[in-house]
This record gives C-alpha cells, structure tokens and sequence, in this order.
C-alpha cells in the first residue's frame, strides 16, 4: 500500500536489481525519514551506487517499488522526481562560471530574472561561494568545486539530495573539514541526504543512520553508536573498525573461551562474540576486586602507535590472543594484566 504523507519521506519495498543472471541488489527495503543523514555504507560490489542510481531514477529496478510522500516514484523518469544528485566528480560544466553551474538547473525549469539570481546568491552564500561567482571550476580548489556541486543541487530546493562518494577526490585533511561542513549544511537545511561512500569513518562521522550493504543484501541498518558498538553480525563487526572476533564452547549454560568462562545461555554448542580492542582493560594488579571482569595474563607481541591511542597484540597465558587498544600517553609492560567486561562481550548472529 502507499505510504501516507505522515510516514516515511522515502520507502524502498523489497528492491532488487538484477543484471543479466547476476543479482546486484537483493530484496532491499528501507524507511528514509526526513531531514535525515542517511548513509549507505559497503565495499566495492556491495550494490551501493546501483541503489543510489534507483532511488535518483537512472536506473530502473528488476522488481520491487519505491514510494515518496505516498505517490509511487519508480514510475517517475528523473526529471519528473524533487531528487537531485552529487557526482562522484561533480560533472561541473568547465567552460561556465560558478554562477552559471549553479543556474543551470533554474534554466532548464525556465525560472530567470530576479528569481534566478536571488536563489544563485542565497546558495552561494549558503555554501560560502559568493565572492567565487565568476570565476570557472578550473580556477578553484577541490573543496570549492564541491561545494559548487552542492549548491547547483541545493537551489533546485530537492525534497532528498543524494551523493555519491562526493568527498572520495579530496585529500585526507580536506576530507575531514568537508565532512564537518557537509554535516552543518545538512543540519541547516534540513533536506534529507542520502550519502553513498566506502570509508567506515566517514559513514560513523556524518551519519545519522547507516545501511551497510553487503553483496547486495542489507547487512544492517542502524545509528552509528549502535551498529559499532552492538554489531549484529561477524561481518559488520569486522567491516566497522577494529574487533576481536572469539568462539565459545557452550555447555551447562556456560560459554568458554581459553581459560574465560561465564554464563551463557544458547541452544547452540558454540557462539561467536565481538569484542572491540578498546573495550579490553589492561588492569593495575592482580586483585579482580568488583568489576566482575575476565583476566588473564598476557604478554605484549606487538605494539602500533597511533598518536591518541596505541593498538597493542596481547598473548594469554592459555594461547588466546586479543588486540587492544589503549591511550596512546599509556606505555603498558611487556608483561600485562588482561581484563575483559561482561557486558562487552557482544554475542553475533552467524
């Protein structure tokens, strides 16, 4: 049934996209809320960009349906939808000014005179442009271009703004000050983004919510905090930072791991946990006191510094070995006190 007004601003049911015999997308269906930071997030093949050329038209689904504010819009040529998209390379027009790539999309709808320039300007000034408004995208820098992008697309006032992999061109340093910039934007315009990218950190910083594909199925849709901190499955555990992936032997509602034993309860005879480096604690002495921990000692492998924080490999005494992340102004021994919570412990769906 249609979607009323009152719900989603996009919802995807049961997509799937298919090329020749192979099945690029599988069955994905997702709620896309408004004003929302939404980021479909996966590795190279995992469908993304294909789910972002559906919803902005340019490609047409195998079966499945898409519904905006309660009207069908897989019906809709790309013209017809209130979507605009953010090129990986902006595709801006290299022999126009800055003023003219942002106008173009007003030309197309007929709009001139004191409307056009009136809403040119307020973009550009939204974006920080104004005092570029004539000069050409070959004259200026990365991070300008893309914010010229941005605008063209802004001024045509989208319901959603969709882009793919916008910031991928740009250098490290520059990529993260777009980042925040990108996600102020967001906030102050308060249009619906829908941001197709491959770099985990980037997801984790701009997103609002994360789909992250995999192999053209949804591997999990959640807030940042929650798919890092309670991953669902090995592979987003893995795909999503850091983690030490454990096996338990499950017996008498106890699971075991080396010398590790707790309460568990499960049906199977073995379970998979994840348990991020940073959630592992390098105690102070050898008194387990209230915390109610798992220890055992270990010694230190190897050690990788990373300015704020250092990624030590620890070998347990029993042939366990963890990966964990401390302060980087924290030199630990060779020799350590290895500490895990309980409720660190996240049990994984395999």
């Amino acid at each position: 049934m249609p979607m009323t007004p009152s719900g989603p601003l996009l919802s995807l049911r049961s997509v799937t996209k298919r090329f020749g015999a192979t099945t690029v997308l599988d069955s994905i269906t997702v709620d896309i809320k408004e004003s929302e930071f939404l980021t479909i997030l996966g590795e190279s093949g995992s469908g993304k960009t294909t789910l972002l050329r559906i919803i902005g038209g340019f490609e047409q689904t195998t079966s499945g349906e898409l519904w905006m504010l309660g009207k069908r819009l897989d019906t809709q040529p790309p013209n017809r939808r209130n979507i605009n998209t953010v090129f990986q390379h902006y595709a801006l027009f290299p022999h126009l000014s800055v003023f003219e790539n942002v106008a173009y999309g007003l030309r197309a709808k007929r709009i001139a005179g004191a409307e056009l320039t009136g809403r040119v300007d307020a973009a550009l000034a939204q974006m920080k442009l104004n005092e570029f408004s004539r000069r050409r995208p070959a004259q200026l820098s990365g991070g300008q271009q893309q914010r010229v992008a941005v605008a063209r697309a802004l001024v045509n006032r989208p319901s959603l703004l969709l882009l793919d992999e916008p910031l991928s061109a740009l250098d490290a340093n520059l990529r993260r000050h777009m980042e925040a910039e990108l996600k102020a934007l967001q906030r102050e315009v308060g249009i619906t983004f829908v941001f197709v990218t491959h770099d985990q950190e980037e997801a984790m910083t701009l997103s609002d919510r994360i789909v992250l594909l995999r192999r053209g199925r949804i591997e999990q849709i959640d807030a940042p905090r929650e798919i890092y901190n309670r991953p669902k499955t090995p592979y987003v555990a893995s795909f999503i930072g850091y983690t030490n992936l454990l096996t338990a032997q499950i017996k008498h509602g106890r699971a075991r791991i080396g010398s590790f034993e707790w309460p568990h309860k499960s049906d199977q005879q073995e379970a998979l946990f994840s348990l991020r480096p940073e959630h592992i604690q390098i105690a102070k002495s050898d008194d387990a006191g209230a915390t109610g921990g798992l220890r055992c000692r270990g010694s230190v492998r190897s050690r990788v510094f990373a300015g704020a924080s250092e990624l030590l490999e620890v070998d347990c005494e029993d042939g366990l070995q963890l990966k964990i992340r401390v302060p980087g102004q924290i030199a630990p021994a060779k020799d350590v006190i290895v500490e895990i919570p309980l409720e660190r412990l996240v049990p994984l769906v395999t």
